[in-house]
């Protein structure tokens, strides 16, 4: 099992710290917006031609969805009821299918 604080720890920022402070939905929007950039660089990906164009799509795509998940594990340890099963949704209905078509398509880019 993954100790959550350390890995939070890690990789805590400024911007963690803010996050905070925010309202829930306001963090949801704040977790959406990201979810949005880390899915724009899927079109960058599709439209690229060359091995190194693909191969920094996924370092970014990856440096993304770190981020992202390091929110969602952040936000599970001091969130209320109410916030847990938003979050759980948004895991299963948008962060699963999204994170294992990255890696099939990470996958692909080395094939």
């Amino acid at each position: 099992m993954v100790d959550v604080e350390r890995f939070t720890i890690l990789i805590k920022s400024g911007f963690i710290q803010r996050l905070d402070k925010l309202s829930t939905p306001a963090r949801m929007v704040v977790l959406m917006t990201a979810l949005a950039i880390t899915g724009l660089s899927l079109e960058q990906l599709l439209s690229s031609e060359t091995n190194v164009a693909k191969f920094t799509w996924l370092i970014s795509s990856l440096v993304g969805w770190v981020t992202v998940l390091t929110l969602l594990l952040h936000r599970w340890n001091k969130a209320g009821a109410v916030e847990r099963k938003i979050l759980f949704l948004l895991t299963i209905i948008v962060i699963a299918p999204n994170l294992l078509a990255l890696l099939v398509i990470g996958f692909l880019c080395f094939l």
